[in-house]
C-alpha cells in the first residue's frame, strides 16, 4: 500500500523544485483540485494517483503553477476550501465498522492460540495474551467507544496554502514524475 506521493523535480532550478510530498489523505484531494481547475493539463497525468512515475513536463508543469497561482491570489482556492470543508462538516456521522456502533470490541487469539493482534498492533507477548482473552471487551479503537465515525472522506485534508506551496515546486520542478 502506498502512504503517499513522493513528487520529484525532472530538473529542478531551485531547492523547492526537487521534492514535494503529499500522503495519500492530502494528495488525492490536491490532485482533484489541480485537474478541476486545469483539466487540459492534468488531464496528461494518467495514473496521477499512483506511484509509477507519471507526471508533466516542464512547460506544463510551469503552466499548471500558474493556474494554481492565479486560482490562490484571486481567493478561489480559499474558497474552495472553505466550501469543502463546510460540505465535509455537514455530512453526519455513520455507524462504526469496527465495532457495528456498540463502543465495544472484542480482541481473540488466533487459532493455534499463540499470538493475538490488537487492531493495528503488534502480535502480543505470552504475558499479554494472558490478560487479553477470547472474552477481553474493551473500548473501540476504531471510534473511541462512542459508536460513530466521521466518514472517510472527512479524513482527506485540503488546504490553499499547501496548493501554494504545490505550484511553487510545479514552477521550480523542470517537470515531475509522482512516486
Amino acid at each position: 500500500t502506498q502512504m503517499g506521493m513522493d513528487v520529484m523535480g525532472t530538473s529542478p532550478t531551485k531547492k523547492c523544485g526537487e521534492y514535494f510530498r503529499a500522503n495519500v489523505w492530502w494528495w488525492s484531494p490536491l490532485w482533484d483540485y489541480c485537474d478541476q481547475v486545469a483539466p487540459e493539463i492534468c488531464g496528461q497525468v494518467e495514473h496521477a494517483y499512483s506511484n509509477d512515475g507519471d507526471g508533466l513536463d516542464e512547460h506544463d508543469s510551469k503552466a499548471l503553477a500558474t493556474v494554481l497561482l492565479k486560482e490562490h491570489k484571486a481567493g478561489n482556492t480559499k474558497k474552495y476550501q472553505d466550501e469543502r470543508d463546510a460540505e465535509l462538516k455537514a455530512l453526519p456521522d455513520l455507524e462504526c465498522n469496527y465495532c457495528n456502533g456498540t463502543g465495544k470490541r472484542t480482541w481473540h487469539s488466533d487459532d493455534k492460540g499463540k499470538k493475538e493482534k490488537d487492531f493495528g498492533g503488534e502480535p502480543l507477548t505470552a504475558e499479554e495474551l494472558k490478560i487479553y482473552t477470547k472474552s477481553d471487551v474493551r473500548q473501540c479503537n476504531g471510534c473511541s467507544g462512542k459508536g460513530t465515525r466521521r466518514p472517510w472522506a472527512s479524513d482527506y485534508g485540503f488546504d490553499a496554502d499547501f496548493v501554494k506551496q504545490f505550484a511553487r515546486f510545479l514552477r521550480y520542478s523542470g517537470g515531475f514524475s509522482i512516486y
